[in-house]
């Protein structure tokens, strides 16, 4: 959720995934991301969802990765073995994401490269 500049609350929707960390981009304030897994984390997927906020509401913009079967709307990058439970952007590199998660691992990266650094 978010408010805009007019005071209105924007919200949206995940399905089959509950929000765990939200932070929004010191870059582009209009983009934010939020680590999610499916069943409150005892079971299912963990997934990082990059959302653009507008006018209209917010919108999911890529899912990052995604621990399930993988499809053809998602790109999938398998660097963490359990759930994702934080994330934030560099404030001091411009595009470049740091996660955590239950596997014990802290992961930097580069959503636009889908890769590890």
């Amino acid at each position: 959720m978010a408010v805009s500049g007019d005071g209105r609350l924007h919200a949206v929707r995940i399905p089959d995934r509950h929000g765990y960390a939200v932070e929004f981009s010191p870059y582009k304030p209009s983009t934010l991301a939020c680590a999610t897994s499916q069943n409150y984390g005892i079971s299912g997927c963990g997934t990082l969802v990059v959302l653009e906020q507008s006018e209209g509401g917010i919108a999911v913009r890529r899912r990052l990765w995604d621990f399930s079967k993988s499809s053809s709307l998602l790109e999938t990058v398998n660097h963490h073995t359990e759930f994702v439970c934080g994330l934030d952007f560099s404030i001091l590199t411009p595009g470049q994401i740091a996660d955590c998660a239950w596997d014990e691992t802290v992961k930097i990266y580069f959503p636009s490269c889908l890769s590890l650094p």
